[in-house]
């Protein structure tokens, strides 16, 4: 598969968690932690889409920050978006322990 193809599929997987968000919005419904996990899981695959699009290669990763350093080191500016690694913990931590 070439690095655009990957990239396409990552973002079809995006619009698929985008669709799901809308639908979780009623927090009665869905708690904080489930609603950030999906949020973490769009910024995780668009970043990794941006990255193989650019032909780059990225570890397996939920770390946010670390995908943003990669696009970074790459020359691609994604600074007005490198707020949203507060989202990382999401991915594992918080999924998992609700404390």
């Amino acid at each position: 598969m070439s690095d655009r193809e990957h990239a396409r599929n990552l973002l079809t997987i995006c619009r698929t968690e985008l669709r799901a968000l809308r639908a979780m919005l009623d927090p009665a419904v869905f708690g904080c932690e489930l609603f950030g996990f999906h949020c973490q899981q769009v910024v995780e695959k668009a970043l990794k889409a941006c990255l193989a699009a650019h032909g780059l290669v990225y570890p397996r990763t939920h770390d946010l920050t670390l995908l943003f350093d990669l696009a970074a080191d790459s020359g691609t500016d994604l600074s007005e978006f490198a707020d949203l690694d507060w989202l990382t913990p999401f991915a594992v931590r918080w999924r998992y322990d609700v404390e």
